[in-house]
């Protein structure tokens, strides 16, 4: 029962005779009503991941392993095969909270029949909720979503990719939009799935060639030419169409080969800039600007070491922007000879006022490999998001172990 009136000896309380009976009104409750569907569970504390410069090294050794990281980088998706045997794949999902890796959710395993696929693997959301995962099927590739539902991982609706091979698609933060080649898929809560929604004009996008912004609005990847070097294309989404931004991206004028260019591309987030390795011997990199309405090359890196004792063996594995595109990150691996001195070199580089220059939080790892990007068909066995690397370091026999580090 609601009463209103004027209190009119200001008293502070609305006395009897001070009542307006005609705005007098009452609110009744009804019969309850059916209880809605339990909401996703909330991932990692924002923030709560790791302090700058600190190393945490996951307590269990992974075989075939393949790895994920979400974009607030605080949440990672492993999958591995139990043993030697290969009868069941793992997958399982940590928090990185006060400097420490807290496992969220149930295991989910699934049978193998004796064969080990370390192509098997998936993604992981923004904040840790949902994650995909990915399996070849013989014809192409089977996708299933998972939602965290008190702190139990569920399957929500599956995907089939036929003639795709499994691991070869990029997907966006919220897992709304997804990319295979040159064709782009949208997630359809009705249809229980990704379903094809775009395919972008004039490119041949390959395995591991092309990126996607985390938001999904830009994608980007480069198509190999026959007898050629490559050509590089960034389209964005404007008003439901995918627009292409400024004209093609040519391969700089000194590449020898028509290895590399795009491979393991790289976009930033708002789709102004565009990073790829070239050439193979020695490794070089190049960076596109998004000017005046130009893709202009404003940087080429050299990646190797010279050793006096010999010869140097230079495996480059890769490169990413970090989520904002203030950072860039390369990883190879290097053996010398005679000496076989063996380390993989972490390159950290800022732009500051168009230039980049190395930064302090560059490092190298000594008397190990680091597990190669190809290892699972696109796959990422490194990858870098919010200022947190992860990668795996090998282990021996097809092992490894996750190294996770915060950067910056």
């Amino acid at each position: 029962k609601i009463e209103v009136g004027e209190d009119a000896n200001a008293d502070g309380i609305l006395d009897t005779d001070e009542v307006d009976d005609s705005l007098t009104r009452y609110v009744c409750n009804g019969a309850d009503g059916e209880d809605g569907e339990d909401g996703l569970d909330g991932g990692g504390s924002p923030g709560s991941g790791l302090d700058i410069g600190e190393e945490l090294i996951l307590q269990r050794t992974l075989l075939s392993p393949s790895i994920a990281l979400s974009g607030d980088g605080n949440n990672i998706l492993t999958a591995s095969t139990d043993s030697e045997a290969a009868n069941e794949r793992i997958y399982s999902v940590y928090n990185i909270s006060n400097n420490s890796l807290n496992k969220i959710g149930q295991d989910v395993i699934i049978p193998q029949g004796g064969v080990s696929n370390n192509y098997d693997g998936g993604k992981i959301n923004y904040d840790g909720t949902k994650i995909l995962r990915h399996m070849g099927n013989g014809l192409g590739m089977d996708l299933y979503e998972y939602h965290l539902i008190n702190n139990n991982w569920q399957l929500q609706n599956a995907s089939n990719f036929p003639n795709t091979l499994p691991g070869n698609y990029r997907v966006s933060d919220d897992f709304a939009t997804l990319i295979i080649g040159n064709k782009v898929y949208e997630n359809d809560s009705a249809s229980g799935g990704y379903v094809l929604t775009t395919t972008l004009p004039s490119v041949n996008w390959e395995a591991f060639y092309y990126d996607i912004s985390s938001d999904g609005n830009k994608v980007a990847g480069s198509s190999i030419i026959p007898g050629g070097s490559g050509i590089a294309k960034v389209f964005h989404k404007i008003n439901n169409s995918w627009i292409q931004q400024g004209p093609d991206i040519i391969a700089p004028s000194d590449i020898v080969s028509n290895y590399g260019f795009g491979y393991w591309c790289s976009l930033s987030d708002d789709g102004l800039m565009f990073v790829t390795p070239y050439n193979y011997q020695p490794q070089k990199y190049v960076v596109y600007s998004f000017l005046n309405e130009q893709w202009v090359s404003n940087e080429v890196y050299f990646n190797a070491t010279t050793y006096n004792d010999g010869q140097v063996s230079n495996e480059p594995y890769g490169v990413n922007f970090n989520s904002d595109g203030e950072y860039l990150v390369m990883l190879c691996n290097q053996t010398a000879w005679p000496n076989s001195v063996t380390e993989a070199s972490i390159n950290v580089l800022k732009i500051d006022n168009g230039i980049w220059g190395s930064d302090s939080s560059s490092y190298d790892v000594y008397g190990s490999f680091i597990f190669s990007q190809n290892s699972g068909y696109g796959n990422r066995s490194w990858l870098l998001n919010s200022g947190t690397l992860i990668y795996l370091k090998a282990n021996g026999g097809g092992r490894a172990k996750l190294i996770i580090k915060k950067l910056f």
